[in-house]
């Protein structure tokens, strides 16, 4: 805060440890007092920031095809795509589930009419460490006319007392555990069968130890037709 009259000593003493007072380029200015950061005491603070650590971890090192997928999808009003990618990292991170997505190279299906389902192959890039058996894929029929994402909405309580806020989530209930699937080491393919003749269908990688379905280690991708 700029000051329109210059320091004097009596200033500094009678608000010690309040105000700081000094000159910035010539002009008397005022701030609060430096405080050192308060670090977290409680185990739920604790676990808390150590949340928010990993997620900026995990979400650093993620292939560029789940930022690209990211920025393809939907948002609500008021929600931008870092926010949207920031939330699915801690939903993740709240349930221990924050497993790093696989480098999706490409997604493509083919529908078997004498049969009654489709096959959707789910054809990734394995990073070092890669674990196939850490992620599983769902999918649902899905047009490409509709948007990427379904959103709902709640209400949770805000830092002010007495203060309400909207937030978003992510629906991911509608896709399906298929009906058949397998890894493919040769080919680095995540093979599945669901039953359905629909045109179009969307796929979406969550991780195995997930026991709900609100989380997700990516952004829904859409399978391109046919391959064979």
């Amino acid at each position: 805060m700029k000051l329109t009259t210059p320091i004097n000593i009596d200033q500094t003493e009678l608000f010690k440890g309040v105000a700081d007072f000094y000159y910035w380029k010539g002009i008397p200015v005022c701030r609060s007092w430096p405080r050192p950061p308060v670090h977290p005491e409680t185990t739920a603070q604790k676990a808390t920031w150590q949340a928010f650590r990993d997620m900026i971890t995990w979400k650093r090192s993620n292939p560029v095809s789940w930022h690209e997928e990211w920025g393809k999808a939907n948002t609500p009003i008021g929600v931008s795509t870092e926010d949207a990618k920031r939330k699915q990292g801690l939903l993740l991170a709240y349930e221990n589930t924050l497993e790093k997505p696989p480098d999706v190279v490409e997604v493509l299906q083919m529908i078997q009419p004498a049969y009654g389902y489709t096959h959707v192959r789910i054809q990734i890039q394995p990073y070092p460490g890669f674990d196939h058996t850490k992620v599983k894929y769902l999918a649902r029929p899905r047009e490409r006319n509709l948007p990427a994402l379904d959103w709902t909405q709640h209400i949770v309580e805000g830092a002010a007392a007495c203060e309400l806020q909207p937030s978003w989530r992510p629906v991911y209930s509608t896709f399906r555990t298929p009906w058949l699937a397998w890894w493919s080491g040769s080919i680095n393919c995540y093979i599945t069968i669901h039953w359905g003749l629909e045109t179009q269908w969307q796929v979406l990688a969550v991780p195995v130890a997930a026991t709900t379905r609100r989380v997700a280690v990516a952004a829904p991708t859409w399978a391109e037709y046919p391959y064979g």
